[in-house]
């Protein structure tokens, strides 16, 4: 797959999905992205791909053309262990960038922490490190949430506290024993649920959006 932008391709779902992408590199998010000042690109090369928003610094119609900031949130979709196609999709993304008059690119990829994982996703999560220490990347505050946990909570209670951690389930049996209740939500409660991110994220150091 030679080095190409398919802004128009029909296929980007159906690569997307064979590949295992993530929603934020999908059309459907670039597009919502774009009603919010971002224009979405995607460029393809050696088979890895990506989806990078730009978003112009300056918005005086008078400056069409102005410098832009480029962003890849939870992509690009590459195999990290893949040297020649990490250097390929980045060439490309490079190119893109340039076009876009880019004055800096922040990548966020959709990997998990190697100090939590094993296996396959470990030898991603270190090549992905390696490689983007090699290309110059500085490490920078996340956008992003981090990582997604996946319950199955087909079984009973029991099992599904005996698959958590240690800690987890000793965090949530305290807090059964403080009060703390669970139910259903809905709109009105959705200042309450940004309040308590407002204060998890000064805590522990981590973006949000606005409410």
């Amino acid at each position: 797959m030679k080095n190409s932008s398919i802004d128009s391709s029909s296929q980007w779902g159906d690569y997307l999905a064979a590949n295992n992408g993530h929603l934020l590199q999908s059309r459907a998010w670039g597009e919502l992205k774009n009603d919010f000042g971002w224009t979405p690109r995607r460029v393809q090369a050696n088979g890895a791909a990506a989806q990078i928003l730009f978003r112009r610094l300056l918005k005086k119609k008078t400056l069409p053309f102005g410098p832009t900031i480029a962003y890849i949130p939870k992509g690009p979709i590459v195999d990290w262990r893949d040297a020649d196609q990490c250097r390929a999709i980045f060439a490309a993304i490079h190119a893109e960038a340039k076009k876009h008059r880019a004055i800096f690119l922040k990548v966020e990829p959709d990997a998990c922490d190697p100090d939590e994982n094993s296996g396959l996703e470990f030898e991603q999560a270190q090549a992905l490190t390696k490689f983007l220490n090699q290309a110059g990347f500085i490490p920078a505050g996340a956008i992003q949430p981090q990582a997604s946990l996946v319950i199955d909570i087909s079984g009973d209670e029991d099992s599904i506290l005996a698959a958590m951690k240690q800690k987890t389930r000793y965090n949530i049996r305290l807090a059964k024993r403080k009060g703390v209740t669970i139910r259903h939500g809905d709109e009105t409660d959705i200042s309450t649920f940004y309040n308590l991110s407002r204060q998890t994220s000064t805590r522990d150091r981590f973006g949000i959006h606005s409410l």
